[in-house]
């Protein structure tokens, strides 16, 4: 695999998109207690499926971070059915076929 070109995958994380955001607790009505974790300038879509997302720029700049995972792309994948490799439509194909990714295809 040393001679195929490294594919940077479309929900990989990049060093320059950290946002700056504070943290604090909230009263809300369906929360455990009565409370729950959330931002200080809050809006709806922060909450998905019960479940604060992290905020994340979608800029794509700076290096790739190969462990972290873009919040705000994974959510577009998961929603849209998209591949989280190459963002296309996702279809099934037999094991080992490489899927919709030509990169990853031997």
């Amino acid at each position: 695999m040393s001679g195929l070109a490294k594919v940077v995958p479309y929900v990989t994380a990049h060093e320059d998109e950290t946002i700056a955001y504070r943290l604090a607790l909230a009263s809300h009505a369906e929360a455990t207690d009565g409370i729950r974790l959330s931002y200080t300038d809050a809006v709806a879509h922060d909450w998905m499926f019960g479940v604060l997302w992290h905020r994340q720029c979608l800029s794509r700049a700076g290096r790739p971070l190969w462990k972290l995972v873009n919040t705000a792309r994974q959510r577009r994948c998961m929603l849209r059915l998209l591949c989280q490799v190459c963002v296309e439509g996702q279809r099934w194909t037999a094991i080992g076929s490489g899927g919709c990714c030509p990169s990853l295809r031997a």
